[in-house]
């Protein structure tokens, strides 16, 4: 019971971080934080019924914004282009695909090299990807690599393990560290023996 109590709590605390830092992220990346949005002058704003009034503002001032902000969408539309380019041969070079059609069962194990846990778990894995050769396909996905993976299978922790049966079907996930007995019980529940 006490180890339970003691992996709920470093479950919770490494949520807690990560939650942290996201929102730092957010925060760093992004820019935004109260002061700077308060103290921002805007050129247009809603009257009373909602309808968008601009201040008085020059109309060369106007054109320079509109201008600013048509240079501003080509160069998102270009980085976005780019981005699907990066997807593109990110999914192309697809290895969870390409293990998926195997026909053995799949454990996926999702991290970053950055991550305590996701370290902890990687001499887990590499021991078990050995004595589970040519039985389970155990692949180590870092996700700074293969960004799509947050997106295509709803990451929201790293370490995050998904198994997968041998028709290519998720049938359980884990988040956060998860020790070797609890692998081997899950693949044994799989109906894969050591």
């Amino acid at each position: 019971m006490k180890k339970r109590v003691a992996k709920l709590y470093y479950g919770l605390g490494v949520l807690a971080l990560l939650v942290v830092s996201v929102a730092t992220m957010f925060v760093v990346t992004t820019g935004h934080n109260g002061a700077q949005a308060s103290n921002t002058p805007s050129m247009a704003e809603r009257d009373s019924t909602g309808q968008m009034k601009v201040d008085s503002v020059s109309e060369a001032a106007l054109e320079q914004e509109l201008s600013a902000t048509d240079d501003k969408s080509h160069s998102k539309s270009d980085a976005s282009a780019e981005m699907t380019d990066a997807k593109a041969s990110s999914v192309t070079k697809n290895p969870l695909a390409n293990v998926l059609k195997s026909g053995k069962p799949v454990l996926a194990d999702f991290g970053r090299g950055t991550c305590i846990p996701c370290k902890m778990m990687q001499p887990i894995l590499e021991r078990l990807q050995k004595e589970y050769a040519g039985k389970v396909e155990i692949l180590i996905l870092d996700i700074g690599e293969y960004p799509v993976f947050s997106k295509e299978y709803h990451l929201m922790v790293i370490p995050t393990q998904i198994f997968f049966d041998s028709s290519g079907k998720e049938v359980n996930r884990h988040l956060g560290f998860m020790p070797e007995d609890e692998i081997v019980a899950q693949l044994k529940a799989m109906g894969v023996e050591r």
